[in-house]
C-alpha cells in the first residue's frame, strides 16, 4: 500500500503493524498499546498510533525512548526492522518506506495535539525529538532532578584530606588515591574502571576517610553497601571483608564500616507481585552514605527508585564499569552518566591489577575495548589453539570436547564425595568447583543459543539422563522468589544427598549458598522450585557480576544486532586465566568489535 495512505488511514496503519507483529517483528504488546491508544483518542492519528508502538517496541529493546529525529535518518537500522538475519518481504511495507520524505516537524505536529501528549498525566510524553512513555520520561526526570540536587548540595569534606589520604594510601597508588579525593568531595560520585583497577579498594578507603571524622565528631555515619544481583553482593561481600580488616584505622572506625553488601531489592524492600518498595520517597532509607556496586546493571527504574528513597542529606557512590554492558531492562544509566558534559564528580581507575601489561586476557580487552581487530587477531593467534576454534556445524565434536574439557573439575567434584567427612564441607566444593568454567552465549533462541546449548551439554556430560532432575543438575534462579528468599541470578546445583535438614527425607536437594552475610547452604527439594533454569551455559548479561576461571564465548554464525564492543568486553572479562572465543562464521567478530551499544535517551543531556 502507499506510505500516505498508511499514514492517513488508521486501520491501514494498525494492520500493518499487526503484520509486523505475526512476523516477529513487533511484539504484540506493542501492537495492543497502538489499539489501546485508538481506543482512548479517536482522532490519534496514525503517525501518533506509529509513534507509540515504536516506542514501545524500542523499551523492549534496552532504549528509554523513541528518537523521532534518529529514526527519520535511518528507520531500519535505529528500530533493527526486519531483525537483523531476517530477509524482508516485498509484500510488506518496512519502516524506511512508510517514513520516507516525512520531516521531523511533521511527525511532531501529528503528535502534539492529541489528549494522548497534551492532557494532565497524558500517557505519553514527547521532549524534543524523543517520545516517552510518561512513566519512563518520569524514571528520567527523577535521576535527572535527583542527581543534580545531589552535586549542588554542600557537602561536609573530611578536614585534613591529604594527610588523611596519605595515611589510608601508604602505597604508592596516586590514581586510587585521587579518584578518592574526588569522591571525598561530592555528594554524589562516581567510581569507574575495569576488572582489578581497584574500585573496592578506593571505595572502603573513602568510607573510612568519611568515617574516621564522623567518629572523631561524636557522629558514625550510617553507612550501607548494594549490588543488583545476590552473585555481585556476594563477592563484594568478600571483597570488602578483606579489605576492611586491612584498614590502617583504630578499631573504633573499622568497627563501623559494613562488611555485608545487600542486593538493590532487598535494599529497597520489594513488595511481592508489584513494581513498588517499602523504601521510597515518603519512607526514605535511614542512611548516611549508599554504595552501589556493579552499577551498569542497575536499569534506569532502578535508579529512580533508589533516589527516590534516599534523604536529601545522604551520599551516593556508583562503582561499575562503564565499558560493560547496560542492563538487560531500559536505560544505560552509568554509561549515560560517564558520558555527560560535567565529569567533575566522576573518578576513571585504568591500571589493572588483575589483568596486568602481561596478560593476554587484558590486552584482549583492552584490544576489543579500543575496536582493535588486528591486535585481537593476533592475540589469538599467539595462544593456544583450543583458545580460538571455528565450529563449522551445531553438532561440532570440537566443542563438545572443550565443554567436555570445561567442566572436568566440576564432574570430579561430584563424584569426590568419599573424600570429604562432612556433606556441606562437599556440597560447598561442587559449587565452587562449577564456578571453574561457563559457557557464554549471546542469544537465548536457536542453534547458538543458551536453550540449545545446555541441551547439549547435557547430552555431552550425562548422555544416559533422561529426567528433568538429577544429581549434577546446575540450575539458575530466573525471578525473585521471596517466599524461599531466593534472587533472580542465584545458582543452586541439585545433589543427592542423604537427609540435609535434621529429620528430614533422604533425597534430592538443591543446593544454594546462603544469603549474603549468613554462611553456610541452603537444602530445598526440587519441587519447590518453578522458576529455575539449567545453568551450564549462560546469556553474557546472566553472567556480569560474576568470574570463571575459563570462560568460553560462543559467537552465531549471523551477524546480529546485540553482538556489539561492550558484549565481547564483557565476556572477555568474566574470565580470570583463560578465554576461549569459539566462532560459527567470518566476520562475526569483527562486526560486533565495531558496533556500540547505543540507548536513546535524555540522560546524558
Amino acid at each position: 500500500m502507499n506510505p500516505t495512505t498508511l499514514l492517513n488511514d488508521r486501520e491501514s496503519l494498525l494492520d500493518l503493524l499487526r503484520e509486523w507483529a505475526v512476523r516477529g517483528w513487533l511484539r504484540e504488546l506493542d501492537v495492543a498499546l497502538a489499539r489501546f491508544f485508538a481506543g482512548l483518542d479517536p482522532d490519534a492519528t496514525p503517525l501518533l498510533l506509529l509513534g507509540a508502538a515504536l516506542t514501545s517496541h524500542q523499551l523492549g529493546r534496552g532504549h528509554v525512548c523513541l528518537d523521532l529525529a534518529a529514526t527519520l535518518k535511518n528507520p531500519d537500522a535505529v528500530l533493527s526492522l526486519p531483525p537483523e538475519g531476517e530477509t524482508a518481504s516485498a509484500t510488506v511495507q518496512l519502516p524506511g518506506e512508510l517514513l520516507c520524505g516525512l520531516s521531523l516537524e511533521a511527525w511532531q505536529d501529528a503528535l502534539a495535539a492529541s489528549p494522548l501528549l497534551s492532557a494532565e498525566n497524558a500517557p505519553l510524553v514527547i521532549e524534543g525529538a524523543r517520545l516517552y512513555l510518561r512513566r519512563y520520561w518520569q524514571y528520567e526526570r527523577t535521576v535527572s532532578d535527583r542527581l543534580a540536587a545531589f552535586q549542588q548540595a554542600a557537602v561536609n569534606v573530611p578536614p585534613d584530606l591529604e594527610s588523611r589520604l596519605k595515611q589510608l594510601f601508604a602505597f604508592d597508588n596516586p590514581e586510587q588515591k585521587q579518584a578518592c579525593a574526588i569522591a571525598a568531595q561530592h555528594r554524589f560520585a562516581i567510581i569507574t574502571g575495569g576488572p582489578g583497577t581497584g574500585k573496592t579498594t578506593t571505595v572502603v578507603r573513602l568510607l573510612a576517610l568519611l568515617q574516621t571524622a564522623a567518629v572523631a565528631a561524636g557522629q558514625p555515619l550510617a553507612i550501607r553497601l548494594a549490588a543488583p544481583t545476590g552473585k555481585a553482593a556476594a563477592r563484594l561481600t568478600e571483597s570488602i571483608r578483606a579489605q576492611v580488616n586491612a584498614l590502617p584505622v583504630a578499631d573504633e572506625v573499622r568497627a563501623t564500616i559494613p562488611r555485608e553488601v545487600a542486593t538493590v531489592h532487598r535494599l529497597l524492600g520489594s513488595l511481592p507481585e508489584t513494581r513498588h518498595f517499602r523504601h521510597d520517597k515518603q519512607n526514605p532509607l535511614q542512611l548516611d552514605v549508599l554504595v552501589i556496586d556493579e552499577a551498569s546493571m542497575v536499569s534506569l527504574e532502578m535508579m529512580a527508585n533508589l533516589l527516590d528513597a534516599l534523604s536529601a542529606t545522604a551520599r551516593l557512590i556508583l562503582l561499575g564499569d562503564k565499558d560493560q554492558l547496560a542492563s538487560v531492562e531500559a536505560g544505560a544509566v552509568l554509561g549515560d552518566l560517564c558520558n555527560a558534559k560535567d565529569a567533575g564528580h566522576i573518578a576513571v581507575l585504568e591500571h589493572s591489577h588483575r589483568f596486568g601489561s602481561d596478560s593476554d586476557i587484558g590486552k584482549l580487552a583492552r584490544a576489543v575495548n579500543a575496536g582493535d581487530a588486528t591486535t585481537a587477531r593476533e592475540l589469538f593467534r599467539k595462544q593456544k589453539t583450543e583458545d580460538r576454534g571455528q565450529i563449522s556445524a551445531v553438532d561440532n565434536p570440537a566443542l563438545n570436547e572443550l565443554l567436555r574439557e570445561g567442566y572436568v573439575p566440576y564432574l570430579q567434584a561430584l563424584k569426590a564425595r568419599s573424600t570429604f567427612t562432612d556433606d556441606e564441607e562437599w556440597a560447598s566444593n561442587v559449587l565452587a568447583a562449577f564456578d571453574q568454567f561457563r559457557l557464554l552465549c549471546t542469544v537465548r533462541e536457536g542453534p547458538w543459543g543458551v536453550e540449545e546449548q545446555n541441551r547439549r551439554i547435557v547430552q555431552t556430560l550425562f548422555p544416559n539422563e533422561k529426567r528433568d532432575w538429577y544429581a549434577g543438575r546446575p540450575v539458575m534462579v530466573t525471578r525473585n522468589d521471596y517466599s524461599l528468599n531466593l534472587m533472580n541470578g542465584d545458582i543452586g546445583i541439585a545433589l543427592e544427598l542423604p537427609a540435609p535438614e535434621p529429620g528430614g527425607v533422604p533425597g534430592l536437594r538443591v543446593v544454594f549458598p546462603r544469603n549474603v552475610g549468613n554462611p553456610g547452604l541452603r537444602y530445598l527439594h526440587p519441587s519447590r522450585l518453578s522458576e529455575v533454569e539449567t545453568a551450564f551455559a549462560m546469556t553474557v548479561h546472566k553472567s556480569q557480576g560474576s568470574e570463571f576461571a575459563h570462560t568460553a564465548l560462543l559467537l552465531p554464525d549471523a551477524r546480529n544486532p546485540v553482538l556489539t564492543r561492550e558484549l565481547l568486553y564483557t565476556a572477555i572479562t568474566r574470565a580470570k586465566t583463560r578465554f576461549s572465543l569459539i566462532e560459527s562464521g567470518d566476520g562475526v567478530f569483527e562486526d560486533a568489535l565495531v558496533r556500540r551499544v547505543e540507548r536513546y535517551s535524555g540522560l546524558a543531556g
